[in-house]
């Protein structure tokens, strides 16, 4: 199974990070890009990701809201906030999504947390 993942992230250090891990994978393909909160919605609509990752920057405070959205325009997916620093330690960061993570565990987690994401969600539509 191909994993096809969204990317949503406002800073284009971070998104070359991201596009990096997750390019080397053969079981991941990216079907798009969003840079700003506004074009994500429809983009989640329009694509069904089975993933969508986003980042606290793009979504801004509203980021509960935002991330009920999302899920709201696209059921099938999940969605991984990637929080930064000003997120750290609050137990509001992850929202509506289905995890967060912080920019740090980046390169460590981002592709065990994406196979736990999807695979889990695989599992309960058998």
């Amino acid at each position: 199974m191909t994993i096809r993942i969204l990317v949503a992230l406002a800073s284009p250090a971070l998104l070359r990070v991201v596009e990096h891990l997750l390019r080397e994978r053969s079981d991941i393909r990216i079907v798009g890009h969003s840079t700003s909160a506004r074009a994500l919605r429809g983009d989640a609509a329009r694509l069904a990701p089975d993933l969508i990752v986003a980042s606290t920057r793009l979504l801004g405070r509203e980021l509960e809201r935002r991330a009920a959205e999302l899920k709201h325009a696209s059921p099938v997916s999940k969605v991984l906030v990637i929080t930064s620093d000003e997120w750290r330690g609050r137990e509001d960061r992850r929202g509506a999504a289905d995890a967060s993570l912080d920019q740090e565990d980046l390169v460590r987690s981002l592709l065990p947390i994406v196979h736990t994401l999807v695979a889990g969600a695989a599992s309960r539509a058998e």
